[in-house]
């Protein structure tokens, strides 16, 4: 399987709720830039809008700088991202939320798959990738977990982003995965916006 899968619809990109606060009050303060943008009249003889009239208007107005900022703060906003890849050469049966089967992947092929909240991915039957995207302070948090399922089958690796580390397991006990429930040494956090990748094999 190669096809990308979108992301929660309405949902908040990961490290992007205080841009998110931050757009909405310049979008709001905005409002007003609303009737400079309606130049039917401002024409000129010839039929042409007259600039000179849109720039007495509008050229002065704070709003101008306030959509320039609206459109740093969407340019800076960047979602986390996850991509599963499939470097075996068998197919994979990728399981997730309650251990339960989502789809199968082709060997040598990678997946992108949803990116918020706390859906962890595993090939079902082997240790677990959990995540919990966006979470408190804007922070990505991610491990490996054989709490629920030990390690048995592919060696897996979650590619720390953002100055964390990169996790694997290709044995049980596995030193980087969670073995028992508060086990939170392996629990590791980056500022979010990262493109994690979990690859299998």
């Amino acid at each position: 399987m190669s096809a990308f899968q979108a992301g929660e619809p309405g949902s908040i990109p990961g490290g992007c709720t205080s841009f998110y606060f931050a757009l909405h009050k310049h979008l709001r303060a905005c409002r007003s830039l609303v009737p400079c943008l309606h130049l039917s009249g401002d024409k000129s003889e010839n039929g042409l809008v007259d600039r000179y009239s849109f720039f007495r208007r509008c050229g002065s107005n704070n709003n101008m700088v306030r959509l320039l900022i609206v459109f740093a703060l969407l340019a800076l906003c960047h979602g986390s991202t996850l991509t599963l890849v499939n470097n075996c050469d068998y197919q994979l049966s990728i399981c997730s939320s309650y251990l339960a089967h989502v789809f199968d992947m082709d060997p040598y092929t990678k997946t992108q798959v949803d990116a918020s909240g706390n859906t962890p991915y595993n090939q079902c039957g082997n240790v677990q990738a959990e995540f919990n995207f966006n979470g408190w302070g804007d922070q990505d948090c991610y491990d490996l977990s054989e709490v629920a399922v030990p390690f048995s089958g592919a060696p897996t690796t979650i590619y720390g982003v953002n100055g964390g580390p990169d996790v694997s397991c290709s044995s049980t006990p596995c030193g980087d995965a969670y073995n028992f429930p508060n086990d939170d040494s392996k629990n590791h956090c980056v500022p979010s916006g990262g493109d994690f990748f979990v690859q299998f094999c």
